[in-house]
């Protein structure tokens, strides 16, 4: 027997919310998620009229997803335009499909499209880095690949905004990776990063804010959303990931939501307090990094001491 939309009452659902316990249709289901991504934009006023909106966009399902709801909530902005931002890491094997998986979406959309590599920025691929880390004599100084990908990235794509005026960079963090983020913080005692947990960041001299519009929505949302609209992305993982650790709490997070669905809400709404309180007591200071110049909360930024470390740059 075909089970009919809870809210339509006329189309075939295709999917169970179990938070709410409502079956929805594709189209109830697509209103949903859209307006959900909707009223979190207006919620932090991420997006405003004559803003430049850099999309970081790297081929796996949140971010093509991204691009293809965010980009058409930026046209109906008055004077808004969207330049989206691609980082080539230079894995073998890996980035070059998704890579091109997002320069076709862009020109099928009719979206301009910027790529900046490793290779341009830094002399050198993450292929390369890996190498080089091993050649680190001591053990406990050899950070995790993802480690010098997170920071290098990071670095690329705000010299991209930078390069192409761009205003804010909107990421494609969702739910589940926040509060993941936010029990790994916990359960280390570093409540300084719990801070960076922010829908918006501030604008600051030399660095573009990021805008987080898919914050409030579930990776699983996320998913079904690529499914039902036929949305290409890039399988597959980094063959550098390690993530033990995250992996652990999202076991975890993913059992509880089972037995208690719509804890994950109550956790992104528990992390918002904290955040809160702990930014009337905790100031961190900005500083210049001595070496390249851009801001940051100590004298040598993160990106300049991986690339330190791994002999890609002298001490100032």
């Amino acid at each position: 027997m075909e089970v009919k939309c809870d809210k339509c009452g006329r189309n075939r659902a295709v999917y169970f919310q179990r938070y709410t316990g409502l079956r929805l249709c594709k189209g109830c289901f697509n209103k949903y998620f859209i307006g959900k991504v909707k009223k979190t934009v207006m919620k932090y006023r991420m997006i405003r009229s004559g803003e430049n909106i850099g999309l970081a966009v790297s081929g796996g399902k949140d971010s093509m997803v991204m691009l293809h709801v965010v980009s058409r909530m930026a046209s109906k902005i008055k004077d808004c335009s969207v330049t989206v931002l691609v980082v080539d890491e230079g894995i073998k094997g890996f980035r070059d499909e998704s890579i091109r998986l997002v320069v076709e979406a862009c020109r099928s959309l009719d979206l301009p499209y910027v790529i900046g590599s490793f290779r341009k920025f830094f002399g050198v691929t993450m292929d390369e880095i890996v190498e080089m880390r091993l050649k680190i004599s001591e053990r406990r100084l050899r950070r995790r690949p993802c480690t010098y990908c997170g920071v290098l990235r990071r670095k690329v794509l705000n010299e991209l905004a930078l390069d192409e005026e761009v205003d804010k960079i909107a990421v494609a963090s969702n739910l589940d990776d926040e509060i993941q983020a936010f029990l790994m913080n916990v359960t280390r005692g570093d409540y300084a990063r719990i801070l960076r947990l922010k829908p918006v960041h501030e604008h600051t001299e030399g660095f573009v804010p990021r805008i987080k519009p898919f914050r409030e929505c579930l990776e699983e949302e996320i998913a079904i959303f690529a499914f039902l609209n036929d949305i290409r992305y890039h399988y597959g993982d980094c063959p550098y990931l390690v993530e033990a650790y995250r992996r652990d709490i999202r076991n975890f997070l993913n059992y509880m939501d089972v037995k208690r669905p719509g804890i994950k809400f109550s956790i992104l709404s528990s992390l918002d307090k904290l955040r809160e309180m702990l930014e009337k007591i905790y100031v961190p200071a900005l500083r210049t990094c001595k070496i390249c110049g851009t801001p940051s909360s100590s004298e040598i930024c993160a990106a300049c001491k991986v690339l330190k470390e791994l002999g890609l740059i002298d001490s100032p």
